[in-house]
């Protein structure tokens, strides 16, 4: 490793690794009192882009630039806030991008990205004016964070990457089209929160949507959900105001918020066994009206907790009582649903009356009332 005016620049040995600026990079493995939860200190940039001991200029001024051929890695940070780059050249021999390696450069709006690339670190292009990229088939790991916020408009991820991983495509306002790949296993939380030009997705084979998958995706309109996704964790697709229809026969478990103020939701497709956390559906005012939460076996309603119990059947009754009293026509004072002495054993059911409600004790009652509702 070299220094030259006092930056850290990588030399030319194989196993060295770049650091420029004043990032702490101690990392003390005996020092158990370490506190693992410490702040990371600021990376601030040096004032010279300096790369395999090559100076290429001050990086407030840089706005081009080509690598030579035999550069195995864009280091980390090595065009960090270098904000009037608007081109840069890499040669066909770079095998990895680097942590944050273009992170913030605001002029940068396409690159061209090497044939035998392999990974792309974490940031790499976060918070920079990327519109387009195109990643190369070889590419088999892409960092945490690695479109945040830039101006991407769409992407196709190539077959054989795994993950995408968290706020990968966060915050990415232009974005109208991205493809997953078979081969992806699993999404990270938030991995495309607030991308309110995305119009629809294909989502691969995953077993949960984690946090905030999709939360603000003001555009979404129609989402593929495969067999495969059991769970739908915390604000999966919280404030998805578009989103009309989705089916969600698979999912075995809904987090808190999951559809939460998803407005035009007006058709789905549910287990009658699946376990519904505390508003899953909040402000799902269209589903509300259609009594959602009682289109459920008896089996299920009666698992739930006692006093959400006391909440389903105040509200199962009032809606029954005017969707019958509709039917019929008429507004009775004190008229009966069934017979006093039910053969069958069905409790009384009164229309109106102080005790309307006293229990549903036979499948058959219930399904007529579900069926009104």
């Amino acid at each position: 490793m070299d220094e030259e005016d006092g930056h850290l620049a990588l030399g030319g040995g194989d196993d060295e690794q770049v650091h420029e600026g004043n990032l702490n990079l101690d990392n003390d493995d005996n020092d158990e009192g370490a506190d693992d939860e410490a702040d990371e200190e600021l990376y601030v940039p040096p004032v010279d882009v300096i790369i395999y001991g090559i100076n290429y200029g001050t990086r407030a001024n840089l706005t081009e630039i080509t690598l030579p051929e035999g550069t195995l890695e864009v280091p980390d940070y090595a065009f960090y806030d270098a904000r009037s780059l608007r081109s840069c050249i890499l040669p066909n021999s770079v095998l990895h991008l680097g942590k944050e390696a273009f992170t913030s450069c605001h002029s940068l709006q396409t690159i061209n990205l090497p044939p035998n690339l392999y990974s792309i670190g974490e940031e790499a292009f976060g918070f920079s004016d990327l519109g387009s990229i195109d990643i190369p088939a070889t590419v088999r790991f892409l960092g945490e964070g690695l479109f945040q916020d830039t101006s991407i408009n769409s992407v196709v991820i190539p077959e054989g990457v795994t993950k995408i991983h968290d706020i990968t495509f966060n915050s990415c306002g232009h974005l109208q089209t991205v493809v997953l790949p078979q081969t992806i296993t699993e999404i990270g939380d938030m991995a495309f929160t607030n991308c309110h030009t995305l119009v629809s997705i294909n989502i691969p084979d995953v077993e949960y949507i984690p946090n905030s998958c999709f939360r603000y995706n003001l555009a979404l309109k129609t989402i593929h959900l495969p067999q495969s996704v059991k769970q739908i964790h915390e604000e999966g697709f919280s404030k998805c105001k578009s989103l009309t229809t989705i089916n969600l026969d698979s999912v075995e478990y809904f987090g808190e918020l999951a559809f939460e103020n998803c407005v035009a939701l007006s058709s789905i497709i549910i287990n009658d066994e699946a376990d519904l956390e505390p508003e899953a559906f909040k402000g799902c005012t269209l589903l509300e009206a259609r009594s959602l939460k009682f289109k459920m076996t008896v089996a299920s309603y009666f698992r739930k907790s006692h006093q959400q119990r006391i909440i389903e059947r105040v509200s199962v009754l009032c809606a029954t009582k005017m969707l019958l009293q509709m039917e019929m026509g008429i507004r009775p004072q004190r008229r009966r649903l069934n017979n006093d002495v039910n053969d069958e054993g069905g409790d009384v059911v009164y229309l109106n009356g102080r005790l309307a409600w006293k229990m549903l004790t036979e499948f058959h009652l219930w399904i007529k009332i579900v069926g009104f509702i």
